[in-house]
Formats: structure tokens, C-alpha cells, sequence
């Protein structure tokens, strides 16, 4: 890699929107970071415009809290800027070894960023990327200094390219109004953010947490969290006020600015210069000096922990004097191995408590005293049953694996075919258990069988799996600027609440004339085709009625109207938002300079049976890779009818359902077309009564 101008000596870090390089300026041999953004992104134009708008306003407004920008880099192949190299580690780094911070330090901190936010906010602009890892703490002479980084240059890069993924770490300081998108984003989300990290530095843990950015994104826009005075009863009055006041969920109630937040914060508490680093955290050590000592006549220079005048000789010097000239004691053999464990007091407890610690792991069976037996029975012999052991996948048999002490489960989840018994069965199970203090071999076993004796099996027997979707959010369409993106796949966010089973295939020929007892020419593992819309929910009302289950629909001619929406546990066509949240597998659309827009990833021969490759003629289902939920032919082979009545004006919300119209959203592309009609926002529809050998569907179940 060769940057115009500087000498490449590193790679610092790698993302799919940017990488981090160590650079050298070949005349001055100064060190520098340089940052560039791939070329993918920025052949946008308005991405380009936008960049270098940002770098040289930065250059020429520059803060002692915030990394000095000291070039750009503009190529045709390039773009980037070039910044001053620090020294330190990030604030994220910090929590990790320390997890909190003293009140003064994380003031103090937390007032320098501030100071850097205020230049942009002075100007109107937005950082919108404060996190952990955007704060770098600079090691000065007299301490550590909280820099600022980035200055929003690489957030505001996602807001005019595609809109990525943010990644969970990040996902915690995102403002409420960041998360609905139903109110304006300005200066007050940067306080939200500083009140988050300030809120994580006193405590010890994020303000909110969870395993998956649905659960994040439904703690922020809860807006609930423990109280700061609650949790510290030590935190000087007013400090409390001033970070609830921050972490406010309405926006009109928070600091209006950096410059409000920073004003309150100093007339609650006093605080050093600004530019004052925070002393960098040490061991006390208790001091050595030198002293001689008489032996066998002799006397010898000897170093020794210096015991303070207030310890008797009991505590720590047998028959020791003062010299009078230096005060320092003359220390016997005795009284100096005294000294000697004095000094290292620390040092003995702390090995005393590490060889505690491996007596009470040993023990405890953390460190092979115990091995854990997870014993499955009477389970069926489901081949593809998933059973997971906290998330470590297991087979349907016995497992041993090294269990610390605490609460454990086993989750199986159920769903595949078996001859003459349980065959669609869609179902999960979760056991949990307590692995006790002690030594030896701890059990449990799992009756599958019980478990799973009182569901009832499906009338049709046939080899249809599907693949469990959690709940999300993410988002529909494709940006403006993407390459021959259609006028109606516009950029939108969704979310889906409840989770859902959806079929891995679209629904084949074969399972077609066993629910709707039909016989038709043709191979019975292609996908059915030739079907109208209205057929299709006449099939999952049927299906629904042989299994037990609630019919989704109700019909009344060419009328239909599906009253209990996701609430309906029968079977059901995906919504247009199920279908393309499923198909891109929280995938972003760009992914290391690649333009994954295909269902599974960026190259569509793998994926998808289309123009080029599909010989003018359908395919089996699952012939070709799935993506990442387990799903197949999402991208190409047949096209496939949602729910939706079809619109161009396609607008953010939770769960949406579409409109009311005879003209429905088809999906997917299909086997006749080019690979610009089989990406995932792509986008066309057909009237409900319309039949093509080129159009098919597959069926979902709600999560109760």
C-alpha cells in the first residue's frame, strides 16, 4: 500500500468503512496516522464533496482537545486525511483493564472532550461518533489528556455513503433520536453521547447493555436506567443532576450544547486547568533507601524499605537507632527482613489471595475438577435438531463439557422431518440447571422425549425446514447514490418486533400437492411456480387447518384481510420487510470495499441462479449457498409474492404491513433475470390474480 507523499509502516486497524495506517513524512520523519476510506465509498461524488468539506473545515478549526488533521489525501484512487500520531490508548482500552474512573479524573476528561465538541458546535456541526474508542488518552508530561478523534468525519462519511451497520460496541452512546429517527439529530445527541460515557467511567459498566442491538436499541429508546446517586454515595452533589440531565430521553430537556454541559460542570465541582493532564494512575510504593549495616565487623551498603518513626518494635525494628544526621534508622538483620516483608506486603497478599483463588477454582471444577456430562434421551433422531449448551452447539447425545460454577442451559430447538412421526414440527425447548460447588462429575440429563410427546404432529409429511429469525432492526432499500439502484427501493429503516420461522426454500412442487391434494406434472423438488397471490393464501390458510393451527386469513372472493397480523400462529406469506430484513442477514450493503447486495454476500455465481448461469430454466431448491440465516435462493431462481400491497413510498416503522392493493410486491428476482433485478432491495410486483413459471413463495410462522 503506497500513500502519495508518506511512507507506509503499519496498519493500525481495518473496518469495512475505513483503515488506519502508521505513516512517515519522508523530509520532516515525523510519524502520523493516516486514515483512508475505500474507494467503493469514495467514487460517490457527494461522499467526496462531503469528506473534503469536513477535513478542511477541521484544519482550520482546531481545538488542544481534539487530533490535529495535518494533510489530505486526494487521488483518484485515494481519499483520506493525514493526523498527528499520540501516544496512549483509547478510553475503551482504559475501562477494560480499569472499568471505572475517580470523579475528578472522569470530569476532567470528560470537560476536555467537551471542549473539543464545543469548536464544532459553534459552528452548528455534529460529531455524531462520540464512543470510547473516538476518546484517545494522550500521555503527557504531567499526566493524561482525553483527545477527541475523527471529529465526526467518518459517521458523517456512513451518512452520505450507505448507511453500515453500527456495531454494537458503538450502538450503546447512540442518542434516542439516533435510534427512531423521529426527531432531529444536532449538537444536544453529542451531550446524550458524553452523558453515557461519563455515566460508564463512574460507574463501571455501560448505561445500557445487552447481547443484541435489538435489546441496546430498546434500552435506549426505554430511556430507564439506575440512577447515578443510587449507585455512588460518594459522587459530590450536583454531578448526578448533571449527567441525568444529559442522558435525558427527551432531547429539548438535555445541555443544548457542549458549551451548557461543560458551563454546569464547572460551576458544580472545581477542577484544575483545562490543560492540565490527569495523573497517570500508580502503585504506591513505599520508599527505599540506603543504609549500612555492621556485619561480622564490617560495614556493609545495603538498600531497605524505610520504616516509619510510629512502628514500635513489635511492628517493625528490633533495637534500631537513629542516625542524626540523616534520621534514618540503623536496621539490625533482624528488623531488616522486617522491612523487607514490609516492603513487599502487597506483593505476599496478593500471591496469598491468587493461590486462594486457584484452591477455590480447583475445587469449584473450573480448573479440572469437574467435568459436566449433558445427557440427551429418548430424542429423536432428527438429524438436523439444533441443540446448543450456552450457545456452544452439541449433538443429540451425551457431551461432556468444563462448566464454571452458576446458572446453565440447554436449548434444543426442533423442526425437522422424520418419516412417520413429527415432521414440521416448529418448537424450542430450554432447560436450565445449576452447576454446584464441589469436586467430581456433575449430570443432567434432558428427556426430549417428554418434552416433546404432547405437540401435535402435521398431517403432511414432508421435508420443508425452516430457519428461526430473531427480532431487528435494520434497514430497507439502498442509498441514493448506490449504482443503478431502482426510484422505489427507497432508504428506510424498519423494525421487526417478534421473531419468525421462515421456510429455508420457497415452498416445492411436492409439498404444494400434498397440503392442497392436487396432482400436477413436474419435478416435485422444484419450487412451486405458475401461482397467483391468491392461491398462495388459500395454501397457507390450508396448511394452517391440517396442522391445528389459526388460519392468518380471512377470504372473501378476491377480498382478503389478515385481522391478527403477526399475532397469528398459523402459516403466512412474509411481509415485504420479513422477506428483505431475512434476505440481507444484517448484512451491510458494502462490505471490505465489496458491494454485498446479493442474499449471502457479494458474488451472485455462489448464490443466485440468474441470466448468466441458469440456462433459461428453473433449478431445485437450495442448489445454490444460503446466507447467513440459514436461507436459500433468496437472490435469483424464482421470484417470490409477499404479503404487501405494493407502493413506491416506502416509509420507516414497526412491523409494517404495506397497503391495501391488488398490485403486490414481488421479490427476489428470478432465474431469466440480469443480475442488476436480483439483489436484495430490488424491487417489482405483479396484480394478485397473475400467474408466471418465473414467480413462487415461501411461508413463515410467527414467534408466540
Amino acid at each position: 500500500m503506497n500513500i502519495v507523499g508518506y511512507l507506509v509502516q503499519d496498519v493500525v486497524r481495518e473496518s469495512a468503512t475505513a483503515t488506519v495506517y502508521k505513516v512517515q513524512h519522508p523530509k520532516l520523519q515525523s510519524q502520523h496516522a493516516c486514515k483512508i476510506v475505500p474507494k467503493v465509498i469514495a467514487d460517490i461524488p457527494s461522499v467526496r464533496a462531503a469528506f473534503l468539506s469536513r477535513a478542511h473545515w477541521y484544519i482550520d478549526n482546531q481545538s488542544p482537545f481534539s487530533v490535529r488533521v495535518t494533510d489530505v489525501v486526494e487521488t483518484d484512487i485515494q481519499l483520506g486525511i493525514v493526523m498527528d500520531w499520540l501516544e496512549g490508548e483509547s478510553l475503551r482500552q482504559y475501562l477494560d483493564r480499569y472499568r471505572s474512573v475517580s470523579v475528578q479524573p472522569a470530569l476532567r476528561w470528560g470537560v476536555q472532550v467537551l471542549a473539543a465538541l464545543h469548536v464544532l458546535h459553534q459552528d452548528g456541526m455534529v460529531h455524531g461518533d462520540i464512543t470510547p474508542n473516538n476518546i484517545f488518552l494522550q500521555q503527557t508530561s504531567d499526566g493524561t489528556m482525553a483527545i477527541l478523534m475523527d471529529a465526526g468525519i467518518h459517521r458523517h462519511v456512513h451518512g452520505e455513503a450507505n448507511r453500515f451497520p453500527v456495531r454494537l460496541s458503538n450502538l450503546r452512546y447512540q442518542a434516542p433520536e439516533e435510534i427512531h429517527k423521529q426527531t432531529d439529530v444536532g449538537t444536544w445527541t453529542d451531550v446524550y453521547s458524553m452523558g453515557a460515557i461519563l455515566y460508564e467511567m463512574l460507574v463501571g459498566r455501560p448505561l445500557f447493555d445487552g447481547q443484541s442491538e435489538y435489546s441496546i436499541m430498546h434500552a435506549i429508546q426505554g430511556g430507564a436506567f439506575s440512577a447515578l446517586d443510587k449507585l455512588m454515595s460518594d459522587l459530590p452533589n450536583g454531578v448526578a443532576d448533571i449527567v441525568h440531565r444529559a442522558l435525558a430521553k427527551d432531547s429539548t430537556k438535555r445541555f443544548a450544547s457542549a458549551a451548557e454541559m461543560m458551563a454546569a460542570i464547572h460551576a458544580t465541582i472545581e477542577l484544575p486547568d483545562l490543560e492540565e493532564g490527569v495523573p497517570t494512575q500508580t502503585e504506591f510504593e513505599d520508599p527505599v533507601v540506603d543504609v549500612l549495616i555492621e556485619q561480622d565487623g564490617e560495614w556493609v551498603l545495603q538498600s531497605a524499605t524505610y520504616i516509619p518513626d510510629d512502628i514500635d518494635e513489635e511492628e517493625g525494628v528490633e533495637d534500631s537507632e537513629v542516625d542524626s544526621t540523616f534520621g534514618l534508622p540503623k536496621i539490625q538483620v533482624s528488623g531488616r527482613l522486617r522491612g523487607l516483608l514490609w516492603r513487599f506486603r502487597f506483593s505476599i497478599a496478593g500471591v496469598g489471595l491468587l493461590m486462594c483463588a486457584i484452591v477455590l477454582l480447583f475445587l469449584g471444577g473450573a480448573i479440572n475438577g469437574r467435568m459436566t456430562h449433558i445427557q440427551l434421551t429418548t430424542a429423536p433422531t432428527w438429524g438436523g435438531m439444533k441443540v446448543e449448551l450456552d450457545e456452544v452447539p452439541m449433538r443429540g447425545r451425551a457431551e461432556s463439557k468444563k462448566m464454571s460454577l452458576g446458572e446453565h442451559s440447554v436449548d434444543i430447538l426442533g423442526g425437522m422431518f422424520e418419516p412417520g412421526g413429527c415432521g414440521r414440527c416448529c418448537w424450542t425447548d430450554r432447560t436450565t440447571f445449576s452447576v454446584p460447588f464441589g469436586w467430581g462429575d456433575f449430570r443432567e440429563e434432558v428427556d426430549l422425549g417428554k418434552r416433546t410427546a404432547l405437540l401435535q404432529c402435521p398431517t403432511v409429511e414432508q421435508s420443508y425446514l425452516f430457519e428461526k429469525i430473531r427480532p431487528m432492526q435494520d434497514w430497507m432499500g439502498a442509498p441514493f447514490d448506490v449504482p443503478m439502484r431502482g426510484d422505489n427501493a427507497l432508504w428506510h429503516q424498519v423494525t421487526l418486533s417478534s421473531g419468525f420461522w421462515m421456510g429455508k426454500t420457497e415452498v416445492t412442487q411436492d409439498l404444494y400437492q400434498q397440503v392442497m391434494n392436487v396432482t400436477e406434472p413436474g419435478e416435485g423438488h422444484l419450487p412451486k411456480r405458475n401461482i397467483t397471490w391468491l392461491e398462495t393464501i388459500e395454501f397457507c390458510n390450508r396448511l394452517s387447518e391440517l396442522e391445528g393451527l389459526q388460519e392468518c386469513y380471512q377470504i372473501q372472493g378476491d377480498d382478503v384481510t389478515w385481522e391478527s397480523g403477526i399475532k397469528c400462529n398459523g402459516y403466512r406469506l412474509p411481509t415485504e420487510a420479513e422477506w428483505e430484513l431475512a434476505a440481507k442477514a444484517e448484512q451491510g450493503l458494502v462490505v471490505d470495499g465489496r458491494y454485498t447486495w446479493f442474499a449471502g454476500g457479494a458474488n451472485a455465481s455462489l448464490l443466485a441462479w440468474h441470466s448468466p448461469n441458469a440456462q433459461q430454466k428453473v433449478h431445485p431448491v437450495g442448489g445454490k449457498y444460503p446466507n447467513a440465516f440459514g436461507l436459500y435462493d433468496m437472490s435469483g431462481n424464482v421470484a417470490e409474492w409477499v404479503w404487501d400491497g405494493f407502493t413506491p413510498h416506502l416509509r420507516d416503522g414497526v412491523n409494517p404491513k404495506g397497503v391495501q392493493s391488488k398490485r403486490k410486491s414481488v421479490r427476489g428476482g428470478h432465474y431469466l433475470s440480469p443480475i442488476t433485478q436480483i439483489r436484495v432491495f430490488d424491487r417489482s410486483y405483479a396484480i394478485q390474480s397473475y400467474r408466471s413459471e418465473t414467480i413462487g413463495f415461501r411461508i413463515v410462522r410467527s414467534i408466540r
